[in-house]
């Protein structure tokens, strides 16, 4: 008898390459979006006809002529990325010293089993990490909006037994994920957002008001400490309500919004609780050392602040 779930996971998977083909189709070749989703040339052709024949690709357009395997053309960024992203995935402090302590952290956190959401990026480092303890333990929904990036991330997946085993690889926004969740469907949530405040607040509160993740749970999120460049965003509207006695004065104000949004945000959900609260910020390494600017001043790379909240109950 057919598996329920498995069925569910090929048919996501279907619609997923579905999705690439029609975004990237006449910039990336069939060889390569075989490569990326781990299917033959042919059956990427008889896809296209298919989506041709549904007039959801153009027939004007011409295939992508180079065949060899490497990607040699960059697909452009969903259209929907510049409403809540940058057009290009800007992350690069994979190999940070403070990244992996905060890794460190968050593997500390996962203790409930089962089914995790999470943004792996294209080495899902932080994955190879908690399954390297207990690889049976856990199963991951790997998600990633940014089309070079997802495609290095499905290359990491498919090139590792363990991580095909257990990582279903989702091209598009983790939000699709979140909204749509049922109560206590995940086990652990691994936001590594490393992005604004602004852009996921919605996403956060979402995960804690309907606890998507199960008792004993733990939702780790990773934001960065930009302010945003919008004249109404959230951190002005927190910080007009933060008495001024709240936080000391070497607490600058983007930090003290977000710390301050998190703490209301277990105030008024009462079944969670703040756990780890970490503040870090990596040098820029070039060459093994440390990068310094023209006036000779080490370069520090962006201010991050990692949070755990457990749901209690």
């Amino acid at each position: 008898m057919t598996n329920m779930t498995d069925t569910n996971k090929e048919f996501s998977r279907n619609k997923q390459i579905n999705i690439y083909i029609t975004e990237h189709f006449g910039r990336v070749s069939n060889a390569n979006i075989g490569e990326i989703w781990n299917i033959t040339e042919q059956a990427v052709y008889c896809r296209v006809e298919r989506l041709k024949a549904k007039k959801l690709i153009k027939k004007s357009v011409k295939p992508f002529a180079v065949t060899n395997r490497k990607l040699k053309a960059k697909p452009k960024a969903n259209k929907r990325d510049s409403v809540r992203r940058s057009k290009k995935n800007s992350y690069s402090n994979e190999d940070g010293v403070y990244k992996q302590e905060a890794r460190n952290i968050m593997k500390q956190a996962i203790k409930v089993h089962g089914k995790i959401l999470s943004l792996p990026f294209s080495t899902c480092e932080l994955e190879k990490q908690i399954l390297a303890d207990n690889p049976n333990a856990f199963t991951f929904v790997g998600c990633e909006y940014e089309s070079d990036t997802f495609a290095k991330m499905f290359q990491t997946i498919q090139k590792d037994e363990i991580l095909k085993s257990v990582i279903e690889p989702y091209y598009g926004e983790i939000g699709d994920k979140i909204f749509n969740a049922k109560e206590n469907e995940y086990s652990n949530l691994i936001l590594d957002y490393c992005g604004i405040l602004d852009t996921f607040s919605k996403e956060i509160k979402y995960t804690v008001e309907n606890n998507i993740v199960g008792v004993g749970g733990a939702i780790c999120v990773t934001l960065s400490k930009r302010n945003s460049a919008k004249e109404e965003n959230i951190f002005k509207k927190i910080n007009k309500n933060i008495p001024s006695n709240l936080f000391d004065d070497s607490v600058g104000e983007t930090e003290r919004a977000i710390r301050a949004f998190f703490m209301a945000l277990v105030t008024v959900n009462s079944n969670y609780s703040i756990e780890e609260f970490f503040p870090y910020q990596d040098i820029k390494m070039e060459n093994g050392k440390e990068a310094l600017s023209k006036t000779g001043n080490i370069i520090r790379k962006t201010p991050m602040v990692l949070f755990v909240l457990r749901r209690n109950k």
